[in-house]
Parts: structure tokens; C-alpha cells; sequence
């Protein structure tokens, strides 16, 4: 059984293979929201202590990625497989001006990145851990389940 800790600890060996700064667990692409004023849980891992962690959404209107909530990197060190990990965590309620109308399925989307330090964090697909046994390096999973630093979610309502 995969733990939250272990899930991310693995997803970090993972973006450590294609040289990035760090992750988001959460939300995953394809998340959805009850509704538009879900507190979302944003968190994830980084490489870095007190790393300055920015989530951005996309505005509606003017199409620019704004900073929406901001945090740090812990400074507890999580070892997995020889590196060191600092986790990182924050809520937020996403604004109105950045959800869009969606379809019939959806009644809005947005769409979100996560920088640490200026860099893109890699997001992955919900689940992504299940598959773990299924690769014989890191660099394959990133290969297959990262989801890339666009992070699309729904609410239903």
C-alpha cells in the first residue's frame, strides 16, 4: 500500500530524472471540484528548503497566469533513495475570474501551473503510483504519467 508520503517521495525520484525542481500531487489533471468554491489542496515536493512555492491560474479575461496563493517548501528533509525532499502544501479557493465556462459535463474549468523557485513543477495523472511496479526506471513512469506543468480541473457546479 502506497502511502501520501511514499506516493510523493516516488513521483520526486521521477522529476529528479528530467532535471526539474519539483512536483504537484495535487490537484491532478482531470480533477473535479464539487464546486467553484472548493478549498483545492495544492501540494507536492521540491528539492529545495524554504523554496518559494507560487500557484498560478489562468485569467479568464486577460489569458495572463496570475499568482493565486503562495508558500514555502518545508525544512524537513524526507530521504527516498539517496535525495533529499522538502514538502510543500497550501489551500486555496480559486477566484471566479479564473474558472471559464465549460460544456455540458462541467459547469467551469480552469486551468493552473505551480512554479518553485521561477521553474515548472511537473504535475501527474491521478493514480500514477499504482503503476509503479509496471517500470523498470523512473524515467519511464515521467515518460508516462507526468501530465506536464498545466494543470487542468472542473467543478461540477
Amino acid at each position: 500500500m502506497f502511502t501520501k508520503t511514499k506516493m510523493c517521495g516516488v513521483a520526486l525520484l521521477a522529476l529528479a530524472a528530467i532535471s526539474t525542481t519539483g512536483c504537484v500531487i495535487t490537484p491532478y489533471t482531470g480533477y473535479v471540484a464539487k464546486s467553484r468554491q472548493e478549498n483545492i489542496s495544492f501540494h507536492g515536493w521540491s528539492l529545495d528548503p524554504n523554496a518559494s512555492v507560487k500557484v498560478y491560474a489562468r485569467n479568464k479575461y486577460t489569458g495572463n497566469y496570475d499568482v493565486i496563493a503562495t508558500t514555502t517548501t518545508g525544512t524537513t528533509a524526507y530521504n527516498y533513495y539517496g535525495e533529499q525532499w522538502y514538502y510543500w502544501h497550501v489551500n486555496k479557493v480559486i477566484p471566479s475570474s479564473y474558472w471559464n465556462n465549460a460544456n455540458s459535463w462541467f459547469k467551469a474549468s480552469s486551468l493552473l501551473r505551480v512554479k518553485i523557485n521561477g521553474y515548472d513543477a511537473t504535475s501527474f495523472e491521478e493514480g500514477f503510483y499504482y503503476y509503479l511496479d509496471e517500470y523498470d526506471t523512473l524515467g519511464d513512469l515521467v515518460n508516462d504519467r507526468a501530465q506536464g506543468t498545466t494543470i487542468w480541473i472542473a467543478a461540477e457546479k
